[in-house]
């Protein structure tokens, strides 16, 4: 089962962020204060905001407990897009985690990590994503763009 798990992930990040679309920022789906993620939830978006990126919501992320020891996630909705952003506690850093993306036949890209914090599966969709590791947090988004812009605010940080 736990193998079917980051393929269902896939396809249920990409439906969830569909839905939002309809909603774009849902009260019932706030990211609430007493989330493990919370305050490096804020954190994150008052440093975006400093870097002139407005943050319309935080929301409740289905990505909180995939890697060992993340100490949460988030759902952002901005300005420039959506991503998510996946927190490990302060003192710790994504910096040793490689992403291993392969194009499979049938339009397909399947995503691996390696190093830590650990991840046993496997992330897939037809849909690329893309990536920013910056210190404790671990951001993607479906838009090169978001995090192209992303990656310049954190730069400055």
């Amino acid at each position: 089962m736990s193998r079917l798990l980051p393929l269902v992930f896939a396809f249920a990040t990409v439906a969830s962020a569909a839905w939002a679309q309809n909603d774009p920022c849902d009260p019932k789906v706030f990211l609430p204060a007493t989330d493990p993620a919370f305050a490096e939830s804020m954190k994150l978006s008052k440093t975006l905001n400093r870097h002139g990126i407005q943050i319309r919501c935080v929301l409740l992320s289905k990505e909180a407990q995939l890697f060992d020891g993340q100490l949460g996630a988030a759902f952002f909705r901005t300005d420039i897009g959506d991503f998510e952003a996946l927190f490990l506690p302060p003192a710790q850093s994504w910096d040793k985690l490689k992403v291993i993306e392969e194009h499979e036949s049938g339009a397909y890209n399947r995503y691996r990590f390696q190093g830590s914090p650990k991840y046993p599966g496997t992330w897939a969709g037809k849909n690329s994503l893309y990536f920013v590791n910056h210190r404790n947090q671990f951001l993607h988004s479906l838009d090169p763009q978001v995090v192209s812009k992303l990656r310049e605010a954190l730069q400055a940080y």
